[in-house]
């Protein structure tokens, strides 16, 4: 198993650009082929390193206790990151638009005060279109991280499952213990948390928001 388990930690690094632990990788792959031969399903190293994957993703970053971030990042004024970073998504708040607003139309009481009579209620002939800007409670497994949609991309939105996986890459600005993501410095991986989505509803994060 040293060698197949050295094989896929390599691919893992260099296709994903993920550095996973010695001790989850062995076990991981112990239980892929435990539950192979009992599938009868054919265990070789491509249908392993890929169900290897898909475990990643599907795994709390929190409980491999992973990390990658620099320690104290939260603390710098400004800071330029260059390298690999695979997070984790822990929550995700529209800041682009009011939360009271958001939270009002998750409860379904958006239209709560339509009693008020048209000569009393007057509606402008137009309004801003709320412009999207997402901010993002990240981690790494063991150091958290603040993030803000720097520039608009659309594969991230409020409707992304928690626990999620991302990966931040290249030259990245840190401000203020923030990061600034754009399309050129993230990409998605995709994945989930069980524990993250039951315990944080759009109602609580948007609360919390507030």
């Amino acid at each position: 198993m040293i060698n197949e388990s050295s094989e896929i930690k390599n691919w893992m690094l260099e296709t994903h650009r993920i550095r996973v632990q010695d001790d989850w990788l062995e076990a991981c792959i112990e239980w892929i082929k435990e539950e192979q031969q009992e599938t009868n399903t054919d265990s070789n190293i491509e249908n392993v390193r890929n169900l290897v994957f898909e475990q990643w993703l599907m795994s709390d970053l929190r409980e491999l206790s992973s990390q990658c971030l620099p320690e104290g990042l939260s603390s710098q004024i400004k800071i330029e990151l260059n390298g690999n970073f695979p997070l984790q998504i822990e929550s995700i708040v529209d800041v682009g638009t009011s939360c009271y607003s958001q939270l009002q139309k998750v409860q379904g009481t958006e239209n709560a005060n339509v009693g008020l009579s048209a000569d009393t209620t007057l509606q402008p002939a137009w309004e801003p279109k709320p412009s999207k800007m997402l901010y993002f409670k990240l981690t790494d497994g063991t150091n958290d991280i603040q993030a803000m949609e720097y520039k608009p991309f659309s594969s991230l939105n409020t409707q992304t499952i928690l626990g999620t996986k991302i990966l931040v890459y290249g030259s990245v600005i840190c401000r203020r213990g923030v990061l600034l993501l754009k399309d050129d410095n993230t990409h998605v991986y995709g994945g989930e948390v069980d524990s993250l989505i039951e315990n944080n509803p759009p109602e609580k994060i948007l609360q919390k928001a507030l």
